[in-house]
């Protein structure tokens, strides 16, 4: 799983794949084609989060920890993970369950992020464009009003940038913050190495 910039775990957030996903739509194009076959590695990860040192992405890097996290999709026990052929340490497991990466709940292994599959990623872009035809006719006006104060400050060619990366990643956050439905993103006992929301998507 690639590193972006940015089942549900529900101690962490109560956001759901549709809000988790509007971020990253606005951040990754659309494909014009899925490959039939899809590997850890052809997922990007997003993460809106604060860490101590590091922050999830850098976990799920290591080893083949990628890999176990994709086949735990499905909730899995050890015997399974073997017969699959899935490579695996106990000391591996451990870390990914202490990063809250993995839930551990009668035997099974379950990964604790949304991890959106191609149709459900294509889906959710489709419903999505249609909002965005909506809110671009909204903010048109608010919109070339930013543009031409970078303009002013020499600053037009970075136009794209600000508006993504600024004003709307910090809108949504903010609306997402307003209605209740993400954390403080604190770092606290219960959560000592990071705190926030972390989803996959693909393409």
């Amino acid at each position: 799983m690639a590193s972006g910039t940015h089942t549900r775990r529900a101690s962490r957030s109560a956001l759901s794949p549709l809000a988790l996903f509007a971020l990253s739509a606005l951040l990754v194009g659309a494909a014009a084609s899925v490959p039939l076959a899809v590997e850890p590695r052809d997922y990007e990860l997003f993460c809106y989060c604060e860490a101590r040192a590091s922050t999830p992405q850098s976990i799920i890097r290591l080893d083949n920890n990628a890999e176990i996290l994709w086949w735990c999709r499905e909730p899995s026990s050890r015997e399974q993970l073997r017969q699959a052929r899935i490579d695996y340490r106990d000391s591996q497991l451990q870390l990914l369950i202490d990063w809250g990466l993995i839930e551990e709940r009668g035997g099974r292994l379950a990964t604790a992020f949304p991890i959106l599959q191609p149709g459900q990623t294509r889906a959710l872009r489709a419903a999505m464009q249609r909002q965005a035809i909506s809110i671009a006719d909204q903010t048109r006006e608010d919109v070339a009003r930013l543009r031409a104060r970078l303009r002013q400050a020499g600053r037009e060619r970075n136009t794209f940038t600000v508006l993504f990366s600024y004003v709307l990643d910090d809108l949504v956050w903010q609306r997402f913050a307003a209605a209740g439905a993400l954390g403080p993103r604190e770092l606290t006992l219960k959560h000592p190495l990071w705190d926030g929301v972390l989803w996959a998507s693909y393409p």
